[in-house]
Protein backbone atom coordinates (compact mmCIF):
# COMPACT_ATOMS: atom_id res chain seq x y z
CA UNK A 1 0.00 0.00 0.00
CA UNK A 2 2.76 2.50 0.90
CA UNK A 3 6.48 2.61 0.38
CA UNK A 4 8.50 3.91 3.28
CA UNK A 5 11.82 5.65 2.92
CA UNK A 6 15.28 4.30 3.55
CA UNK A 7 15.63 2.63 6.97
CA UNK A 8 18.05 5.37 8.08
CA UNK A 9 15.24 7.92 7.76
CA UNK A 10 12.84 6.03 10.06
CA UNK A 11 12.30 5.98 13.81
CA UNK A 12 10.64 2.77 15.03
CA UNK A 13 8.92 1.37 18.09
CA UNK A 14 8.02 -2.30 18.46
CA UNK A 15 4.50 -2.77 19.80
CA UNK A 16 3.49 -5.48 22.30
CA UNK A 17 1.99 -7.62 19.49
CA UNK A 18 5.31 -7.45 17.54
CA UNK A 19 3.92 -5.01 14.98
CA UNK A 20 5.96 -1.85 14.50
CA UNK A 21 5.04 1.80 14.22
CA UNK A 22 7.57 3.82 12.28
CA UNK A 23 7.82 7.53 11.54
CA UNK A 24 9.84 9.23 8.86
CA UNK A 25 12.39 11.80 9.92
CA UNK A 26 11.31 14.76 7.79
CA UNK A 27 13.98 16.75 6.04
CA UNK A 28 13.36 20.16 4.44
CA UNK A 29 10.01 20.32 2.63
CA UNK A 30 9.41 16.57 2.51
CA UNK A 31 6.46 14.96 4.27
CA UNK A 32 6.92 12.89 7.41
CA UNK A 33 4.58 9.91 7.39
CA UNK A 34 3.73 7.26 9.98
CA UNK A 35 3.49 3.57 9.08
CA UNK A 36 2.26 0.33 10.63
CA UNK A 37 4.10 -2.87 9.79
CA UNK A 38 2.73 -6.22 10.98
CA UNK A 39 4.34 -9.45 9.85
CA UNK A 40 3.51 -10.40 6.27
CA UNK A 41 0.81 -7.75 5.83
CA UNK A 42 1.57 -4.86 3.46
CA UNK A 43 3.05 -1.72 4.98
CA UNK A 44 0.18 0.58 5.95
CA UNK A 45 0.54 4.37 5.85
CA UNK A 46 -1.26 5.85 8.86
CA UNK A 47 -0.88 9.64 8.68
CA UNK A 48 1.50 12.34 7.43
CA UNK A 49 2.71 15.67 8.85
CA UNK A 50 0.81 15.40 12.12
CA UNK A 51 3.42 16.24 14.79
CA UNK A 52 3.63 19.63 16.49
CA UNK A 53 6.97 20.55 14.93
CA UNK A 54 8.79 19.96 11.63
CA UNK A 55 11.05 16.99 12.37
CA UNK A 56 10.41 13.92 14.53
CA UNK A 57 13.46 13.46 16.75
CA UNK A 58 12.50 10.69 19.20
CA UNK A 59 9.78 8.09 19.84
CA UNK A 60 9.24 6.06 22.99
CA UNK A 61 6.49 3.54 23.69
CA UNK A 62 4.90 3.73 27.14
CA UNK A 63 5.41 0.56 29.20
CA UNK A 64 1.67 -0.23 29.04
CA UNK A 65 1.81 -0.13 25.22
CA UNK A 66 -1.11 2.32 25.06
CA UNK A 67 0.68 5.56 24.16
CA UNK A 68 3.80 7.11 22.66
CA UNK A 69 6.11 9.93 23.64
CA UNK A 70 6.86 11.94 20.49
CA UNK A 71 9.57 14.59 20.54
CA UNK A 72 9.53 16.81 17.47
CA UNK A 73 11.71 19.79 16.61
CA UNK A 74 11.32 22.80 14.34
CA UNK A 75 14.06 25.39 13.84
CA UNK A 76 15.78 24.07 16.97
CA UNK A 77 12.67 24.31 19.13
CA UNK A 78 11.37 21.02 20.63
CA UNK A 79 7.86 20.03 21.67
CA UNK A 80 7.04 16.80 23.51
CA UNK A 81 3.66 15.18 22.85
CA UNK A 82 1.95 12.29 24.62
CA UNK A 83 0.01 10.50 21.87
CA UNK A 84 -2.69 7.81 22.13
CA UNK A 85 -1.58 4.71 20.23
CA UNK A 86 -4.94 3.05 19.36
CA UNK A 87 -6.38 5.94 17.30
CA UNK A 88 -3.09 6.24 15.38
CA UNK A 89 -2.82 2.53 14.76
CA UNK A 90 -6.49 1.82 14.04
CA UNK A 91 -7.71 4.97 12.25
CA UNK A 92 -4.57 6.93 11.38
CA UNK A 93 -5.61 9.67 13.83
CA UNK A 94 -2.84 11.45 15.72
CA UNK A 95 -4.53 12.14 19.06
CA UNK A 96 -2.44 14.23 21.45
CA UNK A 97 -3.30 13.51 25.09
CA UNK A 98 -0.93 16.12 26.50
CA UNK A 99 1.73 18.46 25.17
CA UNK A 100 4.73 20.22 26.69
CA UNK A 101 6.13 23.27 24.92
CA UNK A 102 9.26 24.40 26.77
CA UNK A 103 9.78 27.64 24.82
CA UNK A 104 12.19 29.40 25.23
CA UNK A 105 13.97 26.37 26.70
CA UNK A 106 14.45 22.78 25.68
CA UNK A 107 13.00 19.44 26.78
CA UNK A 108 14.12 15.81 26.71
CA UNK A 109 12.74 12.38 27.54
CA UNK A 110 14.32 10.39 30.39
CA UNK A 111 12.23 7.22 30.17
CA UNK A 112 9.18 6.04 32.08
CA UNK A 113 8.38 5.44 35.76
CA UNK A 114 5.15 4.00 37.18
CA UNK A 115 3.12 4.87 34.08
CA UNK A 116 4.45 8.40 33.96
CA UNK A 117 6.91 9.97 31.56
CA UNK A 118 10.19 11.13 33.06
CA UNK A 119 11.20 14.37 31.39
CA UNK A 120 13.90 16.97 31.79
CA UNK A 121 13.77 20.62 30.79
CA UNK A 122 15.98 23.67 30.87
CA UNK A 123 13.03 25.75 32.17
CA UNK A 124 10.36 25.26 34.81
CA UNK A 125 7.48 23.82 32.77
CA UNK A 126 5.00 24.60 35.54
CA UNK A 127 5.33 28.32 34.76
CA UNK A 128 3.10 29.58 31.95
CA UNK A 129 4.44 32.05 29.43
CA UNK A 130 7.83 32.26 27.75
CA UNK A 131 8.72 35.60 29.37
CA UNK A 132 8.07 34.23 32.87
CA UNK A 133 10.18 31.12 32.28
CA UNK A 134 13.40 33.03 31.68
CA UNK A 135 15.29 33.20 34.96
CA UNK A 136 18.98 33.83 34.49
CA UNK A 137 19.52 33.58 38.25
CA UNK A 138 18.49 29.88 38.20
CA UNK A 139 20.22 28.19 35.23
CA UNK A 140 19.60 24.63 36.47
CA UNK A 141 17.90 21.79 34.65
CA UNK A 142 14.54 20.59 35.92
CA UNK A 143 13.29 17.00 36.22
CA UNK A 144 9.60 16.06 36.18
CA UNK A 145 7.24 13.12 36.22
CA UNK A 146 4.45 13.80 33.73
CA UNK A 147 1.11 12.01 33.87
CA UNK A 148 -1.42 11.98 31.04
CA UNK A 149 -4.66 11.61 32.95
CA UNK A 150 -4.94 14.33 34.00
CA UNK A 151 -2.05 16.14 32.32
CA UNK A 152 0.04 17.02 35.35
CA UNK A 153 3.69 17.65 36.18
CA UNK A 154 5.42 16.79 39.44
CA UNK A 155 8.91 18.19 39.93
CA UNK A 156 11.51 15.60 40.91
CA UNK A 157 14.76 16.12 42.79
CA UNK A 158 17.67 16.88 40.41
CA UNK A 159 19.28 13.50 41.18
CA UNK A 160 16.38 11.67 39.44
CA UNK A 161 17.23 13.26 36.09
Amino acid sequence: MAAAKDEADLLRVVLPDTCQISAEVRRDAESACWYLECGDRPLQQLACDVTAMHQIAELSLAPDGQSLAVLSVGEGHPILEWVALSPLRDQGQYQVLCEQNPYPGTIWLNGWQDGQMKIGASVDLRIDGAESRIDVSDPRDFAFLWSANPCALTEQPPSSK
